[in-house]
């Protein structure tokens, strides 16, 4: 757990949007969290501006009194260095992309954004600015939800997984950064009908699943769950696994079992930025838009870093041969 005693934590804040500003709860995680971890946080707001606007240092000098005064109120117990990037507008780099940059070169562990729910469409159409840190950066991302107040804040959290090598990769980076709260973890898997099922009942033709299909299925999945709960066991973690039977939504099947669970967060993998997945929205995405719950998600810029990085052997995927899964989210 040396790594992560040291963990450099960016927590990315815009401090003239006070919508943005984490829940009590959340604030409440992050002040437990930090004090943990024994993290180094750093509070970085980026102005995209020309140093040619007259009123450029007025604007500058503002950020970083409003962000100070953020920080100051939010009390987190560690000592939290406030940085104003200022990003030339002619670059013609997103905000975001500036934050990724410095988070690279500072050499973070975990970036925290406040993800506040804009509506789907203005989402989709303009760009969001939590999801094009989660492409783009090469750390997990935890997007921080507005959950109302609970007394047992990190006595469990959840893990989402499709049983993927990439999912497993996420799981073991999101063990050693929970690890120093000791949590219990939900291993949940939401496993789908076959294929051949699903794609005859689109046609409205009746299919026939076997009494003992989703039985046989389950203990398979069980069975590899408890692989994984081995994984936290060697990282001193407790764990369990949790198989539910999917029924459509996956993301809103995720956030049930968290509510349920009464998980303080939900720790997931998105791997796959295909812009088609961008513009309808990806398992992850749905997941972290949700006000509901606080996210851990593991990118595919960080997916990509861990493999260069670290080279492990790939385990065997699950679900069983025919069934289809969100692999990976």
């Amino acid at each position: 757990m040396d790594e992560i005693r040291k963990c450099n934590v960016i927590l990315a804040v815009d401090p003239f949007e006070k919508g943005l500003e984490p829940s009590r709860f959340a604030l409440k995680e992050l002040k437990n969290w930090a004090r943990k971890l024994g993290s180094r946080v750093e509070a970085v707001h980026v102005i995209a501006d020309s140093d040619q606007n007259p009123g450029f240092n007025h604007v500058y000098t503002r950020a970083y009194d409003l962000l100070h005064d953020r920080v100051r109120r939010m009390n987190l117990g560690v000592p939290v260095r406030v940085k104003v990037i200022w990003e030339h507008r002619d670059l013609i780099q997103h905000p975001a992309h500036t934050l990724v940059d410095y988070a690279r070169d500072s050499k973070a562990d975990l970036i925290l954004v406040s993800s506040h729910g804009r509506k789907w469409l203005s989402r989709t159409v303009m760009g969001s600015f939590a999801e094009k840190v989660l492409l783009s950066s090469p750390v997990p991302v935890v997007f921080f939800g507005r959950t109302p107040d609970h007394h047992d804040t990190w006595r469990r959290v959840l893990f989402a997984t499709d049983f993927s090598d990439s999912s497993r990769l996420a799981f073991l980076k999101f063990l050693r950064q929970i690890g120093p709260i000791h949590p219990e973890v939900v291993i949940l898997h939401v496993a789908e009908y076959p294929n051949f099922v699903t794609g005859m009942s689109l046609t409205g033709v009746g299919a026939y699943l076997p009494e003992a299909y989703w039985k046989v299925m389950k203990e398979s999945l069980i069975s590899e769950g408890e692989a994984w709960v081995k994984l936290a066991s060697e990282a001193s973690i407790r764990a369990r696994v949790l198989i539910e039977e999917g029924t459509g939504d996956v993301s809103m099947a995720i956030q049930r079992a968290a509510a349920a669970e009464h998980a303080s967060l939900i720790g997931m993998t998105s791997t796959r930025p295909e812009w088609h997945k961008i513009l309808t929205g990806g398992i992850s995405n749905r997941v972290f838009r949700s006000p509901l719950h606080s996210v851990w998600v593991f990118g595919p810029k960080a997916f990509e870093s861990i493999q260069e990085s670290h080279p492990a052997p790939m385990m065997k995927t699950l679900p069983p041969d025919g069934t289809k899964s969100a692999s990976p989210f």
